[in-house]
């Protein structure tokens, strides 16, 4: 009834009483009990139990018993880095191998093909703020500085030809995973991607491999041996040959009549792309006339026609020459570094007035044999 008396209710002695008892077991404790501070324990042989006043015994938990304490940190000892004195000479020819380091580097997504490739045969970009916009830019820092603080990578294959596919439309952006979205949020549409993307990593790659023949050459004693010529008949008295560094070109007439063809393909490509641009409304079907539906998000343009020449040749074209039957590298560091930068690793080194030098099998020269097998493949064009 509205107006009328209030009456108030007065505590129940048994919720008080529960309330109470509840209380007793969520009282903090000041720290966990472990070994002597459990009080009267019996150690058996395999776990302890802790004594009560009554003569029975209850089992300690695995965390506070010191026997399975004991015998679970004995199979967590940290074991000790292997011996390379210890090694068999399979192993020892692995360690010294630069293939067998390319393939055992971690897999990885390429964001151009989507496949999974060796972290070596990958180029990796991070995200960088612009000193002036603070806009991230993806940049090639990992061949220039450690990546460790640069955030999650953005990897692809260390092809030429995939840096250029991945400028044209902004193909790149397809390839921006979850983990650099998480980490930049709403910074992710500004990210930027240099227009001179594929010769800014390849002068990197080339100051690197720079770096790596310098000190070769300077400290490499016994390993880098000087021969006449790259064939045959200069290497098989030599041992342990893993690759050659050829100080000329291995360019042909044939590459000039193939440069010449590209020219005219890519000139084919640009007048095919200008007339779907031009022709854009009668080449669209989502542009028609009667058309009632919109384009869907995949559609970048109408197809048009264009010459592929890597159907026409293979894919690749990697020099190699014959060692007592076997095939190893042949790197021209003249089309590999340009005219500069051999003039700039011969001028002050004992090789000056060499033709070549044959590089031996050792786990001290993998790295810079990673490098050039790298560069390498990053400029190789399909065989003319």
């Amino acid at each position: 009834m509205l107006g009328g008396r209030l009456y108030q209710l007065r505590p129940c002695p048994i919720f008080k009483a529960i309330r109470s008892s509840l209380s007793h077991y969520h009282q903090p404790t000041a720290a966990t009990s472990a070994g002597v501070q459990l009080g009267p324990t019996r150690h058996l042989e395999h776990a302890s139990r802790r004594s009560r006043d009554n003569g029975e015994t209850l089992p300690v938990p695995p965390l506070l018993d010191p026997i399975t304490l004991d015998r679970r940190s004995r199979w967590e000892q940290r074991k000790s880095r292997p011996s390379v004195d210890a090694f068999t000479p399979f192993q020892k020819k692995l360690l010294a191998n630069p293939f067998a380091h390319a393939l055992a580097s971690p897999a990885r997504v390429c964001r151009s093909t989507n496949t999974l490739l060796p972290d070596a045969f990958l180029i990796s970009l991070h995200l960088c703020p612009h000193p002036e916009t603070t806009d991230p830019w993806l940049l090639p820092v990992s061949l220039a500085a450690s990546p460790r603080a640069s955030g999650p990578p953005y990897r692809f294959v260390a092809r030429k030809l995939a840096v250029q596919e991945l400028y044209q439309k902004q193909n790149w952006r397809s390839g921006v995973y979850r983990r650099i979205t998480e980490k930049f949020g709403g910074k992710v549409g500004k990210i930027t991607w240099r227009e001179d993307m594929p010769d800014l990593v390849h002068s990197l790659l080339q100051k690197r491999l720079l770096r790596q023949l310098d000190k070769q050459f300077k400290h490499g004693g016994s390993r880098l041996v000087p021969c006449d010529t790259p064939h045959s008949e200069s290497l098989n008295h030599l041992e342990e040959v893993s690759c050659i560094l050829y100080f000329k070109s291995l360019k042909t007439h044939a590459n000039d009549i193939h440069d010449r063809a590209n020219n005219i393909i890519e000139a084919c490509h640009d007048h095919a792309r200008a007339y779907s641009i031009i022709s854009q409304d009668y080449l669209d079907p989502h542009k028609a006339t009667g058309a009632k539906h919109f384009a869907p998000i995949w559609w970048k343009g109408p197809v048009i026609p264009l010459l592929q020449p890597r159907i026409r040749f293979p894919p690749l074209d990697m020099p190699t020459t014959l060692w007592r039957g076997s095939r190893v590298p042949l790197y021209s560091l003249q089309d590999l570094l340009g005219e500069d930068g051999l003039r700039q690793l011969l001028v002050k080194s004992r090789f000056k007035d060499e033709t070549c030098v044959v590089a031996k099998r050792s786990q001290y020269s993998t790295s810079m044999e990673l490098s050039l097998l790298k560069l390498q493949a990053y400029t190789a064009i399909p065989r003319p």
